[in-house]
């Protein structure tokens, strides 16, 4: 009987490598992902070399497949060690074509997977990106928007999820990610209660600024800071700092005043109406002043933030981030 068009004979196996590195973690990972190119007996390279390759490379200052390439030449060798290289380095025509049959849901738990090994603490910043030139050639298409969480310390994106509204995928950005004593930051768009409840959630804390979208919390925290500034922070529990920096010509003067919310009730009635906005995660409340001098040209900028659980001695760091 004839074998039907397009159909895999049954006698055809997929073909099976011996990785040198295969006691790697990263190799155990990239082994889990299943082979999107149909069995053949000749494949060249194993779905893991290809994936190894290009993110090693890409690691290394690669931008697209060319370069992806040359430096996989380049680093031939080295990548011997650890991924089967018997059918030489994969040419820029194939690492294109088996990357882009991989789909992007398979690849995400992978990385949560290879996080796991690593230990995240320090700051997590979470933001959103529109990717330049996702946008399809219909009219009606949209480019591709990604809510993604940046570890400042470990320079590494630590998780994203493509979306159309922020505000919404916050908190399940967040419910994949062991934040656990960590600190929190984000942009004016997703300081919001689901979000609080979210990192409060995952045993972290947070660092909200707070901008005209909340008109009337704002407002509030200026006329706490302000009847506080009266009161010359008599009866108040505050905490102050100032740090001056010089580079470049450019001298920049940072002011932190922080005021902690459960006292500030009992002194301060601005703060009692924060508390009637059900924000009972909040425990400390920030004005951020900063001035900045290059030349004859000045500028000066005023911030107030929010947070959870941050203690005074971190409070630069959080600012800053």
């Amino acid at each position: 009987m004839s074998q039907k068009r397009g159909q895999v004979p049954a006698h055809i196996q997929p073909k099976t490598f011996d990785h040198p590195g295969k006691h790697s973690s990263l190799i155990c990972i990239l082994e889990r992902i299943d082979d999107p190119r149909s069995p053949s007996c000749n494949t060249r390279h194993s779905i893991v070399t290809i994936l190894f390759v290009v993110f090693t490379t890409i690691l290394c200052g690669a931008s697209n497949w060319e370069e992806i390439y040359y430096t996989a030449e380049g680093m031939r060798d080295w990548l011997s060690t650890y991924v089967n290289l018997s059918g030489g380095i994969p040419s820029k025509w194939t690492l294109e074509r088996v990357v882009s049959l991989i789909p992007t849901r398979c690849l995400q738990p992978l990385l949560a997977q290879f996080l796991e090994g690593i230990k995240i603490n320090g700051t997590i910043a979470i933001d959103g990106k529109t990717l330049r030139g996702s946008r399809g050639w219909n009219d009606k298409s949209h480019p591709l928007h990604l809510l993604h969480a940046w570890s400042v310390e470990q320079g590494i994106c630590l998780g994203q999820v493509s979306v159309a509204n922020e505000i919404t995928a916050f908190p399940e950005l967040i419910s994949q990610l062991e934040l656990k004593g960590c600190i929190v930051t984000t942009d004016a768009l997703n300081t919001q209660k689901s979000s609080a409840k979210a990192v409060i959630e995952c045993k972290a804390d947070y660092i909200f600024p707070v901008k005209e979208n909340h008109s009337g919390l704002l407002e509030d925290i200026q006329l706490l800071f302000q009847e506080a500034d009266e009161l010359r922070f008599c009866g108040i529990d505050a905490a102050h700092s100032e740090t001056i920096e010089k580079i470049g010509g450019r001298t920049e003067s940072r002011s932190y005043t922080k005021t902690h919310k459960k006292p500030c009730i009992k002194r301060c009635e601005n703060c009692r109406q924060i508390a009637d906005r059900k924000w009972h995660s909040i425990n400390s409340i920030q004005c951020h002043l900063r001035s900045a001098i290059f030349g004859v040209l000045a500028s000066f900028n005023v911030g107030f933030f929010m947070s959870f659980g941050i203690m005074p001695c971190s409070m630069q760091k959080g600012f800053q981030t």
